[in-house]
């Protein structure tokens, strides 16, 4: 009798012992990746901030300086051409690293830097046009393309500052903030914000 309750003790405080190293290791787990998330929600914000007020500080300057509407397409992208936000090295790691967290957030996430990679795409371009008609004289390509690309680069930059503002939003609270799992369990179960929403019909009329 006493070699079975013995036994059987082993067998409970090594069952035991188990689950408290399951526990632990979970844990430590959840902490490593709430470090990370949270390292990688400090990267991603700091690039989309500073492509939010690259925006709101280029649309300040052109009322200060009277810039009409039709005027404004090559203005615009003339100062982007000369200084534009640079996302960081880390900024496509550190997305990828957030995509999983919420499936809103990579929504905003993917088009920001799908559609911010074509802004540079073109704002290459157009550096390299200034650059030839500095050194020759003469624009490298017509007219109309210039201007398609004015038009395009300013439209295409509206699109990303929406999407910059959307995940900065849901990053902050569901990421940064003190009340993440709050924020979290609120945006599945019960109601989002009307900010929310108006990033839900964003993604709606981008996707239709």
């Amino acid at each position: 009798m006493i070699d079975l309750i013995f036994k059987w003790q082993t067998l409970i405080g090594a069952v035991l012992g188990g689950m408290f190293a399951l526990a632990t290791a979970l844990v430590v787990a959840l902490t490593m990746r709430r470090r990370e998330e949270v390292a990688s929600g400090m990267v991603v914000v700091s690039d989309l901030t500073a492509v939010r007020i690259a925006s709101e500080a280029l649309n300040s300057l052109a009322e200060k300086e009277n810039i009409g509407k039709k005027e404004f397409p090559l203005w615009f992208s003339d100062k982007l051409v000369s200084s534009h936000p640079k996302l960081s090295a880390l900024f496509e790691a550190s997305v990828a690293r957030l995509m999983p967290v919420d499936v809103y957030l990579a929504a905003h996430l993917s088009l920001f830097q799908r559609i911010y990679s074509q802004i540079e795409i073109m704002l290459n371009k157009l550096s390299r046009d200034y650059s030839h008609f500095h050194e020759h004289g003469e624009s490298l390509r017509p007219k109309e393309h210039m201007l398609a690309d004015y038009r395009l680069i300013t439209r295409h930059f509206s699109m990303v500052v929406e999407h910059s503002k959307c995940a900065e939003d849901i990053i902050t609270k569901i990421i940064l903030s003190n009340f993440s799992t709050w924020h979290r369990v609120r945006r599945i179960f019960f109601c989002m914000s009307q900010n929310e929403k108006k990033c839900k019909d964003i993604l709606r009329k981008g996707s239709s």
